[in-house]
């Protein structure tokens, strides 16, 4: 199966436009195969490995594999070929390191760029769950990618100040997505499972994913996931509950278990909690309370400027929390937000070694 770019396809279901191509051939056994940088309501790694027919789909992440995973290949490879959004030029190496759950359907890859190790995580797949819809190349809207300089100083004068204007708004965007948390959770299938939505006032609504990660798990995925894009986390440590609140630009996040045992994500705009302070889904008596003690403390008093009308929280008589801007969750979301400011675009996913 060979795509283009600009090819639009669905993977299991998901529509994607294929962006990016690269091809790589396996060092220890010369077969080549090739890795599909795809763009639909998310980004996405298709693997497509003809000489063993193994197909996979991977998104990128930045934590390495837990103790689920076991090593199932390791190696060296060689991009032969590169077009589009891809970050990679022909002739460079890379070493991969590949590894599989017990039910040997979960996928996580380790690629080191010299020195830049890049992790996705993903799931294999059959070939008739990838759908040609149009296989038309786009030439116009992209690019074959090279890293290396342009040499005419005239052509440079003109392309950095357009770069730099480019770059800091893409940056202003990426730093004010309105539903960044929902977003990730939304998309990533593999830890999160959709539950159920409730409706608040104004019509807002708050949406709970069941997380397939304990409490601490959950929550530096989600950092991670959003690039550590945070105004304020804090873990309770109060009423025998030890759910962590998460507030950015626009939503209010809680993670926390269940009365049933599960961990649960609910995440909603903080419009949301401004007008509606009804109990987080299934949560304790210590859960909802201190759902409701965080906001107040970190998020009520900013809203009263951007939302008009009643409001339950102007008469609250709860204690406020103890917040430490200095507590682990807080200094890991630091470290992100830093560190992707200065991460490389990701050069790969899926599976490396074409095995």
């Amino acid at each position: 199966m060979i795509l283009k770019i600009g090819s639009v396809i669905t993977v299991e279901g998901e529509r994607y436009t294929v962006i990016g191509k690269m091809t790589c051939r396996n060092t220890n056994d010369n077969c080549s195969w090739d890795e599909y940088h795809l763009k639909g309501k998310n980004e996405a790694w298709l693997s497509i490995d003809d000489t063993y027919n193994e197909y996979s789909i991977s998104y990128n992440t930045r934590t390495a594999p837990d103790s689920r995973y076991h090593i199932v290949d390791s190696g060296s490879a060689i991009v032969t070929a590169a077009l589009g959004n891809i970050d990679v030029d022909p002739n460079e190496h890379f070493y991969f390191t590949e590894y599989e759950d017990q039910t040997e359907e979960l996928i996580y890859s380790c690629e080191d760029w010299d020195g830049d190790k890049e992790y996705s995580k993903g799931h294999y797949i059959e070939k008739y769950d990838i759908n040609l819809i149009s296989n038309r190349e786009d030439s116009k809207s992209y690019h074959s990618h090279s890293r290396k300089p342009v040499k005419t100083l005239a052509i440079c004068a003109l392309l950095v100040p357009l770069l730099f204007i480019i770059t800091t708004t893409f940056f202003l965007i990426s730093g004010n997505k309105k539903h960044a948390i929902q977003d990730y959770v939304s998309n990533n299938d593999l830890n999160y499972h959709y539950s159920t939505s409730i409706t608040g006032e104004h019509s807002q609504k708050a949406t709970v994913y069941i997380s397939q990660m304990d409490i601490s798990e959950t929550v530096t995925d989600i950092i991670t996931g959003i690039d550590g894009k945070t105004n304020s986390i804090m873990q309770n440590s109060e009423d025998d509950d030890n759910s962590i609140a998460i507030l950015t630009n626009n939503e209010y996040c809680l993670i926390y278990t269940s009365t049933d045992g599960d961990t649960l994500v609910q995440v909603s705009s903080r419009k949301y909690a401004y007008y509606t302070d009804s109990d987080p889904y299934h949560s304790s008596t210590g859960t909802s309370r201190y759902y409701r003690r965080y906001y107040y403390t970190k998020g009520y008093y900013s809203d009263r400027s951007s939302y008009s009308g009643y409001s339950p929280y102007s008469s609250y008589n709860d204690t406020e929390v103890s917040y430490d801007s200095d507590s682990y969750y807080n200094t890991y979301s630091k470290s992100i937000r830093q560190s992707s400011s200065s991460h490389r675009t990701s050069s790969g996913g899926g599976l490396s070694s074409g095995k």
